[in-house]
């Protein structure tokens, strides 16, 4: 692809697919919160958490979302491991994981909150060291997904994890948010540009094959994403991306009849390249 080609490709598939870019979502949540660590008088005062979170994942308000048409699942675990009294609530400590069942996890070991009993669980807008925690994660996961829809257009939910990480800093129970602050400003970083382009791309790729049927759009944005593959470092990023999109992304550029993309992305994706070979005998 030439010098002239990407930048005229990203400027017709943003035109092509942004419209989605104003799509809202609801979440398909599954919950499990461990309390078995805690002593029977601590996990009363928690028995209902889990509960109370599928409810609170299940309400999720978001101004940001206009028609709610995307589902995205989200699974969360939470293990409780010690309980305090703190003045007229009490102080937990647990370690927490977030996942989206597909590409995205995250796992959190410095968690400490205050929760007061039979505490109703909800979005506030204010700092909570409690709901504050799963909105930087839930909205991180958010950012993801938009990202697919539009290039880089996770952005707002990103923002809004940072500044949640910011609040952070004032609240006593800060343990672990300076960690969490890097991670989001990498999110965020330039070197993390390229491989939310490359999400976009590829789902762009699957839309127009597999909704649009248009084989033609397809194989172009399918074509910008062995392009990026190749000015991004053969990381271990690279590497899991290849692991869950080699076989719909091979696939698409078959349709293309040019070999030239498939020995290419063959050359960097030595582990599938037996599957490559298959394809391009097939041409």
């Amino acid at each position: 692809m030439t010098g002239l080609r990407r930048p005229l490709l990203l400027t017709l598939l943003t035109q092509l697919f942004a419209f989605t870019a104003a799509c809202g979502y609801t979440f398909e949540p599954t919950v499990s919160v461990d309390i078995s660590r805690l002593n029977v008088d601590e996990r009363n005062r928690v028995e209902n958490l889990e509960e109370n979170l599928v409810e609170y994942l299940e309400q999720w308000d978001d101004p940001d979302g206009v028609d709610f048409d995307m589902v995205i699942p989200l699974n969360m675990q939470i293990l409780m491991e010690n309980s305090s009294p703190r003045g007229t609530v009490y102080h937990y400590s647990a370690t927490f994981a977030i996942s989206d069942l597909a590409e995205h996890q995250y796992d959190d070991n410095k968690w400490g909150f205050d929760l007061a009993e039979y505490e109703t669980i909800e979005q506030s807008g204010v700092y909570h060291s409690f709901t504050s925690l799963l909105e930087f994660y839930i909205n991180i996961l958010v950012s993801h997904q938009m990202d697919k829809l539009d290039n880089f257009g996770g952005e707002p939910w990103l923002e809004k994890s940072v500044r949640i990480a910011q609040n952070a800093r004032f609240d006593q129970n800060d343990h672990g948010w300076y960690e969490r602050g890097q991670m989001i400003e990498s999110l965020l970083s330039e070197d993390q540009e390229l491989m939310r382009t490359l999400t976009w791309a590829y789902h762009s790729a699957l839309y127009f094959y597999e909704v649009v049927e248009n084989n033609y759009e397809a194989w172009n944005a399918a074509a910008l994403c062995v392009d990026i593959l190749e000015d991004i470092p053969a990381t271990e990023k690279r590497a899991r991306f290849f692991e869950f999109a080699y076989f719909k992304l091979g696939n698409i550029l078959k349709e293309g009849e040019d070999p030239e993309f498939l020995n290419r992305l063959k050359r960097m994706d030595n582990a599938h390249a037996g599957y490559y070979d298959r394809l391009l005998d097939s041409m």
